[in-house]
């Protein structure tokens, strides 16, 4: 019967050299905002958001967070470290904040010279004017 070299592992011996390799992680926190509805999606795994979502990343992974403003509102911007109304893409270089602001689609209708009304997408009517 052989026995294993000298110096080599048991290719069933766990390994351990007491060493830890530190990778620094970050934090992302996404927040909706607004009186609108939406949903926020990410290219990266682990980022489900409801009203306001918090996940983890390794330094420097990269993510593209995505708006989808619902049927009856618009998506109006982002907030924090994100900005514009375009896809936002975010390197995890420290910890990130960023809102979405989302607002009901309003169909404008006019009742006269003086007064303008609108139905916002929750179906109540809000008026203005003299």
């Amino acid at each position: 019967m052989e026995s294993p070299s000298r110096g080599a592992p048991h290719p069933d011996a766990a390994l351990d050299v007491g060493v830890e390799i530190g990778l620094s992680q970050y934090t992302i926190a996404v927040s909706k905002a607004g009186l609108g509805q939406g949903t926020i999606t990410s290219s990266a795994p682990g980022l489900e958001c409801g009203d306001h979502c918090v996940a983890t990343y390794y330094a420097n992974t990269e993510l593209t967070l995505h708006a989808q403003a619902d049927v009856n509102s618009d998506f109006s911007g982002w907030t924090g470290a994100c900005s514009g109304t375009g896809s936002c893409s975010i390197k995890m270089d420290t910890d990130k904040s960023v809102g979405a602001r989302f607002v009901p689609h309003i169909i404008q209708i006019s009742t006269g010279a003086s007064n303008t009304c609108a139905i916002r997408s929750d179906g109540t009517v809000v008026c203005w004017g003299d």
